[in-house]
């Protein structure tokens, strides 16, 4: 990649909006080999998702921050992999997708998207500016302006077999106003110069995200967890809160291989897997 899009490292729990000089959706002859590795296995991805296509989708589960979208519920996902936390199930289920953790080792997140038709995912952005976020086109209905997705007010249409390739710090927004579902197979990569950094950046998303979801079914943090507020406390207070959230998945990460075949410790590798695959 070019180092003139180079950046500090970002995370958005600190309160402030990313700046970076970034173009809102990257060109693939800049990226790394990784490009042509999704692409060369795209029809054997296709397949081995199109049981899932042909269903009632009752194995994709609503994205459990329903303020995002519009209606509620209509944004639906089946992961394997979310910030290196793998979904043990989803990875048997679904040896071709879990074979590209082999093929491309900076890849962290996997998961199989699904957008209702008549349906929005709101402006937003995501926890850190360390990845690339990867959306490769799986059953697009149509594109623009019926169909697409929009990076700091630039608009792009899916495409089947073709990636769209963007910072997840950067205000994005996604929408289906046709009569279809929408499906994509959703994607980060960790960008190169932050790969020395990857565990770390992996452990706070993954604490960040808890905080998140805890949130969404309590309301506790509700008042806290605005930009507002957020970019009124200090960084030191943050981290402080952070801690302990942090130290459990710095610990459990390395350890989920091992664990996956340890009876007594299956219902809390099946409550994290259920939690964030939502």
């Amino acid at each position: 990649m070019n180092s003139k899009y180079k950046n500090e490292l970002w995370f958005g729990i600190y309160g402030r909006q990313y700046k970076g000089i970034e173009p809102a959706f990257f060109d693939e002859t800049e990226l790394s080999s990784w490009v042509e590795v999704l692409k060369e296995n795209y029809p054997l991805i296709q397949k081995e998702l199109a049981p899932l296509m042909l269903g009632k989708n009752k194995d994709m589960v609503p994205y459990f921050g329903e303020d995002l979208q519009f209606p509620p519920k209509n944004w639906k996902t089946i992961g394997l992999c979310f910030w290196g936390k793998k979904v043990h199930e989803n990875m048997k289920r679904f040896p071709v997708l879990a074979s590209l953790f082999d093929k491309i080792p900076s890849l962290i997140t996997v998961s199989f998207n699904l957008l209702e038709p008549h349906s929005r995912i709101k402006p937003h952005f995501g926890e850190t500016n360390g990845v690339f976020r990867v959306h490769l086109g799986i059953k697009i209905p149509a594109g623009l302006p019926q169909c697409g997705f929009v990076v700091n007010g630039e608009a792009r249409a899916w495409q089947e077999g073709e990636l769209l390739v963007f910072l997840d710090a950067n205000t994005h927004e996604a929408f289906n106003h046709t009569d279809e579902q929408r499906y994509i197979l959703l994607m980060d990569i960790m960008r190169p110069e932050f790969e020395s950094r990857k565990k770390w950046i992996c452990v706070k998303a993954l604490s960040i995200l808890s905080f998140y979801y805890i949130n969404a079914y309590t309301h506790l943090f509700t008042s806290v967890l605005t930009l507002e507020r957020l970019g009124k406390t200090p960084h030191w207070l943050i981290d402080l809160i952070l801690f302990p959230v942090q130290a459990i998945w710095w610990f459990w990460l390395p350890l989920q291989n091992w664990l996956d075949f340890k009876k007594p410790w299956r219902w809390i590798r099946d409550f994290l897997s259920r939690t964030l695959s939502r």
